[in-house]
């Protein structure tokens, strides 16, 4: 009801997390195809979540382009699904325009060198410090990257590492969390990503 009756778009992504990571994204999308059609950052991101968790990568890039080009806290985001749509050179693109138009004390610079490869996963934790909003974000990211490489393992290690954290109210946490249990129910997923030959 909340959803329907226009809710914001922070509460859009909890709404469509939860339902992604009980497996019921198509149902997500339905109701989220119900409501006025929005551009705001974080409800194109949710729904380019639940298009990847339907095995549709090309319809969630095409969201995330969009969302990318503009400006905002879904922008780094965004620029994270593209990696994990597949599509790393897109990705990579998005996250240096990003940079170049970020101040250079911005907090997510640091997430977007990382994304980039500027940094590594040991870096981007050592950044977050003690402060377990960043701490949760910087597991998020990493465990967004581990996915996009095939490695499931870790990939499930740092997204636990991000519910830990407990920030309950971030974007990364709603997901980490989402995406935990999708892995959990199918160690395959997502199905359009090949598993890492190690594992």
């Amino acid at each position: 009801w909340a959803v329907e009756s226009g809710g914001t778009g922070l509460f859009v992504s909890w709404y469509a997390a939860a339902m992604c990571g009980r497996g019921r994204s198509a149902e997500a999308l339905d109701v989220l195809d119900r409501l006025k059609p929005s551009t705001e950052g974080l409800t194109a991101v949710a729904r380019a979540y639940l298009f990847l968790d339907r095995d549709l990568p090309e319809e969630a890039e095409g969201l995330c382009r969009e969302v990318v080009s503009r400006s905002g806290y879904a922008q780094v985001l965004a620029g994270a699904i593209l990696l994990l749509a597949g599509n790393g050179e897109r990705a990579a693109g998005a996250c240096v325009r990003l940079l170049d138009a970020l101040p250079a004390q911005h907090p997510e610079r640091r997430t977007l060198h990382y994304l980039l490869g500027r940094c590594s996963p040991e870096e981007l934790v050592a950044a977050a410090g003690a402060s377990r909003t960043k701490l949760c974000d910087a597991h998020y990211y990493i465990a967004l990257s581990c996915l996009a490489k095939g490695d499931r393992d870790a990939a499930r290690h740092h997204f636990s590492r991000s519910v830990e954290t407990g920030i309950h109210y971030l974007p990364g946490f709603q997901w980490s969390r989402a995406f935990l249990a999708r892995l959990q129910q199918d160690p395959r997923w997502p199905s359009w990503i090949p598993r890492k030959v190690d594992q």
